[in-house]
């Protein structure tokens, strides 16, 4: 599985329109606030995910691209995306493949440049990599 990225909108507020690229799907689900722990925080609203419908052979890359994309929104959509409660981007690095080969002759670096276009579009990052790779099975930035 690809990147997928997940946000909840209140209901009556403003979702943010995006320019999704053509080979991502996007669908909405009602749903109540899915970060609320308390009762009076449970309110009605739709959780947004939208997931690349491809397969990504570099992560890092492939985050640059997103990046691209939420960054091309007009100024008021993206006041309404860095109002949204809770924005999340997923990785599933699912390849049984990705062992020692690669990780532990390279690593996986994202560059401080990106990590912070990340920020600046407050995104929370979930990067998780296949039990059968013997590397760590979670990063969150």
């Amino acid at each position: 599985m690809g990147p997928h990225i997940a946000y909840w909108v209140e209901d009556g507020k403003p979702e943010p329109e995006v320019d999704w690229p053509k080979n991502w799907e996007v669908c909405a689900v009602p749903d109540l606030n899915p970060l609320a722990i308390r009762e009076q925080d449970k309110r009605h609203g739709q959780t947004t995910l939208a997931w690349a419908r491809y397969d990504v052979s570099d992560p890092v890359l492939e985050l640059d691209r997103i990046c691209s994309f939420l960054e091309r929104m007009p100024p008021e959509e993206l006041d309404k995306w860095l109002a949204l409660q809770d924005r999340h981007l997923s990785f599933n690095c699912s390849d049984p493949e990705m062992d020692a080969a690669e990780m532990d002759t390279r690593g996986f670096a994202i560059p401080g440049a990106l990590l912070q276009r990340v920020r600046r579009l407050r995104i929370r990052l979930m990067i998780g990599f296949h039990p059968a790779a013997e590397v760590i099975r979670d990063v969150v930035y």
